[in-house]
């Protein structure tokens, strides 16, 4: 009987492990398809237009998601099989990101008037705006903690493979940049929308208003996570918007494609350490041992696995720059030389972060040290991009993934009591 329940869980494992792999590559495969024609035909300055205006909308939508792509994976996890309270989760969840997408559509007009540089492109920002609402109606929480992938594969395939028919199609010369966000932000919110009638339909979603009380209890206790999931976003988007303040947009667009390729390539792992991250939130807490063992056992093989990726850039930097992004952004080889350390140092950094720290009660440091690294990413890359432009804003890049790690292998230790405590259930 155990063994027979251990196959049903590796078999469970290996099924959302290939169904959000498909699911990551086709939302990176589609950058990497485009970018080469896209940078062809709008030149490397309107393409820094189109990377700025995206880098500022992921802001918003960092903020509206509220930590809710960990909290949320956690709660439908544990209470999958109950539809009343999965119904009462995920409405609760999708009314708060609601109000938040709402007064972060307010911010952006705001910030539309007082910034020059959003106000000479202002239609390009308020398009790429419709990101952060796909976005909510996508719920992607909700299909990884139902484990249930393979649903939105579907739906996020034909609205990714229309983005990418229509991108050649109707995207013919420079004027025409204005037509990319558009095309991609109306593709993801048709995706959403047929990703919500979806959940209706298929998972018996209904809609509950949530009391004041329940909304307020989701956001105390998503807060940590909101913080750091910010954090996160101040040294992981921030370097394109600072390049946009101290440079010009021609360089914007190459440090923004070298930068697209390290994360693509990086993306490579999310489907693995995805797959492990609800199944080790609900081992959590029926066996916290077992549960500990297995990110001890994610966490060596990760590391050598995104070790040999890391030194294969290195090595093959020249012939990748040029099969991803073409000949006209050559220059961006040395982003991804330099930004492919990012790779080993992300990977390592959410198995401890998100994976271990999230689920053995060490959610604040975590959030600490994502603030921290957020916060000195923003004082270096500034000063860097100041003085070597790409360069210097791709060092901080790597380096701000290197502080990390530093940060919280030191909380890990310092806390190593509480942690241990609740592994031996003592």
């Amino acid at each position: 009987m155990i063994n027979r329940f251990k196959n049903k869980e590796h078999k469970k494992l290996l099924l959302n492990f290939t169904n959000y792999g498909i699911f990551q590559v086709f939302n990176y495969l589609v950058p990497l398809v485009t970018i080469p024609y896209i940078v062809r035909v709008i030149g490397a300055e309107k393409f820094g237009v189109i990377s700025l205006a995206f880098a500022v909308s992921y802001y918003f939508r960092i903020i509206v998601e509220y930590g809710f792509s960990i909290t949320g994976v956690q709660l439908i996890a544990q209470t999958k099989d109950d539809i009343q309270k999965r119904s009462e989760v995920y409405s609760t969840i999708i009314t708060i990101q609601l109000i938040l997408t709402v007064v972060g559509l307010l911010v952006m007009l705001i910030l539309i008037n007082v910034w020059p540089t959003l106000r000479a492109e202002q239609m390009v920002y308020m398009v790429t705006y419709i990101i952060v609402p796909a976005n909510v109606f996508m719920a992607l929480w909700f299909f990884i903690g139902m484990e249930e992938m393979h649903y939105l594969n579907i739906i996020n395939l034909i609205g990714r493979i229309s983005y990418i028919v229509l991108i050649f199609i109707f995207l013919r010369q420079r004027e025409d940049y204005y037509i990319i966000p558009i095309l991609n932000g109306g593709s993801l919110l048709l995706a959403g929308l047929a990703s919500l009638v979806f959940m209706y339909r298929k998972f018996n979603i209904r809609y509950q208003l949530p009391n004041f009380a329940k909304m307020k209890l989701y956001l105390r206790e998503g807060w940590p996570l909101f913080i750091s999931n910010f954090g996160i976003n101040l040294y992981r988007n921030s370097n394109v918007i600072i390049l946009g303040a101290v440079s010009n947009m021609e360089i914007v667009g190459i440090y923004s494609a070298g930068e697209k390729i390290v994360k693509v390539i990086q993306s490579v792992f999310a489907p693995i350490t995805q797959t492990l991250f609800p199944y080790v939130s609900r081992l959590r807490v029926s066996d916290p041992r077992k549960s500990f063992r297995s990110i001890k056992i994610l966490l060596k093989y990760m590391v050598l696995l995104s070790g040999s990726v890391t030194l294969l850039i290195l090595v093959l930097a020249n012939p990748l720059t040029k099969l991803a992004l073409g000949p006209e952004l050559i220059a961006a080889k040395i982003v991804i030389q330099i930004g492919a350390f990012v790779i080993l140092f992300g990977v390592i950094n959410y198995i401890l972060g998100i994976i271990f720290m999230t689920n053995f009660g060490l959610k604040n440091e975590f959030s600490k040290s994502v603030v921290i690294t957020g916060i000195m990413n923003l004082i270096i890359c500034y000063l860097l991009a100041r003085k070597w432009n790409l360069v210097g804003a791709a060092i901080a890049f790597t380096g701000a993934e290197v502080l990390l790690f530093g940060l919280l292998v030191g909380f890990i230790f310092l806390k190593r009591k509480n942690w241990l405590t609740e592994i031996n259930g003592t």
